[in-house]
């Protein structure tokens, strides 16, 4: 019996069975360990309850490459992959999800808005993905840049409990805390990422700022401000962030500019002072600084339009205050303007008088003494151009009769001709002309001698009186000519 129970264990039949059995029971041992278990699920619960995004994204992805037959786990590997913003890595597996018909093409159409949309389009995708590093870092610069500080903030915080240690929320966290002034912290954040170069700038500019604004000469910090907020204008140009990081140290520098210009009466500071309101529209007070330093400048069309557009935000006392600047700055202007009128006319005056005398000294003056104006059938207000266009005509009738007189006696007479070419040389010669017209023949070298003699030691129109030349040396005038401004502080 012993013997027969030993030859049966040993036949290939019974082998071939135990080979099965044991193929079973490791196939089920694998498939337990291959099977996604409820600790996996609560592990994940934890994870998400306790915002740890990160490491419950790795588990779904370790239980996801062992097991894609749970449909309930597939469910919600589905939509946490959607929260995350993954949309490529779902449609990759749309069989296993079992995404199909228009959900699929929504996903396509959001796939597409993160990858080639505006900040403004993937803004737009937060609501269903807000545990995407990606969208949220978007939105937060969409918003700030739309001077939208509270949604800012918003999505950073968002942000940073998805995973504080991304480079982009340590971007973020820098531009917060440069909105914030707190540029101690701005520097550590910025050599952190990496940005050592923007975080020696920050450092070189504080440094500069803190320096002018301790100085005591006026003038020295008015105009150290300005050369320092000219070269923070260029570095925000090539910043990396928007709004740029500097933009406080550039309005910190602006706000000395104005408040020592219109603290000391220093003019010439009025772009700087519209750069300032151009920041902050809503800043009243700097709105004031603007038009008062317009007036300083008095700029008064342009302090005028200042206050028409922002008159309605201003209070009482203050209205009245700057319209009665602005009427003292009109009524200043016009009385200079008087004065100037009155001045050129008197100047004017003086030099008819000067032009009087000279011409006073021939009966000639003013007169067509020899008939050339006649000749030409022109007269002194003439230009150039007309008088040639009447010597040509005078010219061409001239030669008719000389030829019809030729004609009939034989003999032409040229002395309307010569008497013509004679008048087109002395009225076409500038010099020449103005002697004849102050009654002097230019072709009489006495009379043109004495007219020399006395425009040589002439000052002409340029100075009428020892005032007159005063002001050509040393300045004169009151101003209000239109021209471009040059701040000076010197």
């Amino acid at each position: 019996m012993f013997v027969s129970c030993l030859i049966y264990i040993f036949t290939p039949f019974f082998l071939m069975k135990i080979s099965y059995t044991l193929g079973l029971l490791w196939a089920l041992i694998m498939s337990k360990e291959d099977t996604i278990r409820d600790e996996d699920i609560q592990t994940l619960n934890d994870y998400i309850h306790s915002k740890k995004y990160m490491d419950a994204k790795k588990l779904f992805e370790e239980l996801f490459a062992k097991d894609k037959s749970n449909n309930v786990f597939n469910h919600e590997y589905y939509r946490f992959l959607v929260k995350i913003g993954d949309y490529k890595k779902i449609l990759e597996n749309k069989t296993t999800f079992l995404v199909t018909g228009e959900t699929e093409k929504q996903l396509e159409r959001d796939l597409e808005k993160l990858y080639y949309g505006n900040n403004k389009q993937k803004s737009e995708l937060v609501s269903q993905s807000p545990y995407s590093i990606s969208i949220l870092y978007v939105a937060a610069i969409n918003a700030i840049a739309n001077g939208n500080r509270a949604c800012f903030i918003k999505y950073l915080n968002m942000a940073v409990e998805v995973d504080e240690n991304d480079i982009r929320v340590k971007k973020l966290k820098a531009q917060k805390a440069a909105i914030d002034g707190n540029y101690d912290e701005t520097t550590l954040l910025l050599e952190e990422i990496g940005m050592r170069e923007e975080a020696n700038y920050l450092k070189s500019i504080r440094a500069q700022l803190n320096n002018l604004i301790s100085m005591q000469n006026d003038r020295q910090r008015a105009r150290g401000c300005v050369n320092l907020y000219d070269n923070i204008s260029r570095l925000m140009l090539m910043d990396k962030f928007y709004p740029s990081i500097y933009t406080r140290l550039a309005r910190t520098a602006l706000e000395n500019i104005v408040d020592t210009c219109l603290g000391n009466g220093l003019k010439g500071s009025g772009m700087y002072a519209g750069k300032l309101v151009a920041m902050d529209p809503q800043n009243i007070s700097n709105v004031v600084k603007y038009i008062r330093i317009l007036v300083l400048d008095e700029s008064v069309l342009q302090a005028e339009n200042e206050f028409e557009k922002y008159k309605g935000s201003f209070p009482e006392n203050v209205k009245r205050f700057l319209e009665g600047q602005i009427t003292t700055l009109k009524k200043k202007i016009e009385e200079a303007e008087a004065q100037k009128r009155e001045q050129e006319e008197r100047q004017k005056q003086r030099y008819e008088q000067r032009k009087r005398s000279q011409m006073g000294k021939t009966d000639n003056a003013g007169k067509d003494f020899k008939g050339y104006y006649k000749c030409l059938n022109a007269n002194k207000d003439m230009d150039e151009k007309q008088i040639k266009k009447s010597w040509k005509k005078a010219v061409k009738k001239a030669q008719v009769k000389f030829n019809k007189t030729e004609k009939e006696t034989g003999k032409g007479d040229d002395s309307e001709l010569i008497k013509i070419n004679q008048a087109k040389n002395i009225l076409l010669d500038k010099d020449k002309k103005a002697m004849y017209d102050a009654g002097i023949d230019p072709e009489d070298k006495q009379q043109a001698s004495n007219q020399n003699y006395q425009q040589y030691f002439d000052f002409g129109d340029g100075f009428g009186d020892f005032e007159e030349i005063v002001a050509q040396f040393f300045g004169g005038g009151n101003g209000h000519t239109t021209r471009r401004r040059i701040i000076r502080f010197g």
